[in-house]
């Protein structure tokens, strides 16, 4: 299971420090300073420039399911939860254990209007819907800033990341502080055939590839940031990590960083067995604020105790061949409306506020089966966890 805090609370949102500063804002602690916070940025010229060219609150679309970069992903848990597995699913805490979804509950519908009139208000820009990440970074690595606010796992801030802090999650319409999680699921990595002439020797290097026999996650290490003792050491007994705010120790120091660089320092995507990143490979905060990790290091600090238990919420279903036959193509098709829908009410296509549009979103989602597909993931979900 790959345990990893940066991946498991990476619905994150990014506001301007240094529009703050300007305007003598703080940061929003509700969804009304949020609301205010955003019209002070688009009304008063936060960036200086004499020129009304402020975009308060962006994302990006294309490559937001990779990075989160879609603006929906953070604001629906403001009303309601944010399913990262893209399913819809709440937490089981809050419903009996049953599996139930949120986008059919009159909460989501007010998440869609309010989205709706942020949109309309000049508060989030409509290209946020439409634009790819690439897009989204140049405009945050201008020489002058036009966004307040943003959304991704990955940054992309470039020469600008001073400006930017994560924010605290705020009080939602309910009052109440909602962050997304995910809980890690077992996954096979690599498996021993019966061609395997020496299986007890293939087993020893599997065992060492992942997570090391003697617990110094050498392989793991090396796996992804390069050369022990050149591009990375282990920590020291006195060093603080980039979540020192919750006491987690430091597993290693990067010296420099290789990962998504082209060379020969890592090991992604190859034969060798890569376990990925893990709660021990934590990195040494060596007192750069500005640092990309420290800086997803303080949100996840500041937001996972917002967040249900991981074990409340639904991870990875295990599904049988004829399962998959039968409903692969229903839940692809639905999670491409969910998708779609949103964006549709988002920018009034659709009108959340008009009962007919409602209604129609509803009957839709019926013709898509999603009750019937919600019970077939009901059992499919039970026999993963060894419910009878």
């Amino acid at each position: 299971v790959e345990q990893y805090l940066p991946n498991m609370y990476d619905f994150r949102a990014w506001i301007n420090q240094d529009w703050l500063d300007a305007l003598n804002l703080e940061a929003p602690t509700t969804i009304d300073e949020l609301t205010e916070v955003l019209i002070q940025f688009r009304d008063n010229d936060p960036n200086g420039n004499g020129i009304k060219d402020e975009v308060p609150m962006s994302g990006g679309e294309a490559s937001g399911a990779a990075h989160n970069a879609n603006p929906l992903t953070w604001l629906q848990n403001l009303f309601i939860y944010r399913d990262k597995t893209g399913n819809g699913y709440l937490p089981l805490c809050d419903t009996d254990g049953v599996l139930d979804v949120a986008y059919d509950k009159e909460e989501y519908r007010e998440f869609l209007k309010y989205v709706n009139m942020l949109v309309k208000e000049d508060l989030l820009d409509e290209a946020a819907f439409t634009q790819t990440l690439s897009e989204l970074r140049a405009q945050l690595q201008a020489d002058t800033q036009t966004i307040g606010m943003m959304f991704g796992s990955a940054n992309g801030f470039g020469p600008n990341i001073g400006s930017w802090q994560p924010l605290e999650q705020p009080k939602g319409y309910y009052g109440t502080r909602i962050v997304s999680v995910t809980n890690p699921t077992p996954q096979p990595k690599w498996m021993i055939t019966t061609y395997c002439e020496h299986p007890e020797i293939a087993f020893l290097l599997g065992t060492m590839c992942y997570d090391d026999v003697l617990g110094e996650h050498f392989w793991n290490y090396s796996a992804r940031y390069g050369e022990k003792d050149v591009d990375w050491r282990y920590a020291k007994d006195d060093e603080v990590s980039i979540f020192k705010e919750i006491g987690i120790k430091p597993g290693l120091k990067v010296e420099q960083i290789t990962w998504g660089t082209v060379s020969d320092k890592h090991w992604n995507n190859v034969i060798t067995p890569y376990i990925g990143s893990s709660n021990t490979a934590i990195e040494v905060f060596d007192g750069n604020e500005a640092y990309g990790e420290r800086l997803h290091g303080r949100s996840v600090s500041m937001n996972m105790q917002y967040a249900p238990d991981p074990h409340d919420v639904v991870g990875q279903i295990l599904y049988t061949e004829q399962e998959r036959v039968e409903w692969d193509e229903i839940r692809a098709t639905l999670k491409s409306y969910l998708i779609e829908s949103s964006a549709l009410f988002a920018v009034g296509q659709l009108d959340p506020n008009d009962d007919g549009d409602w209604n129609d979103y509803l009957n839709e989602l019926d013709v898509l089966r999603y009750k019937e597909l919600l019970a077939a993931d009901q059992i499919a979900y039970n026999r993963t966890m060894g419910i009878e």
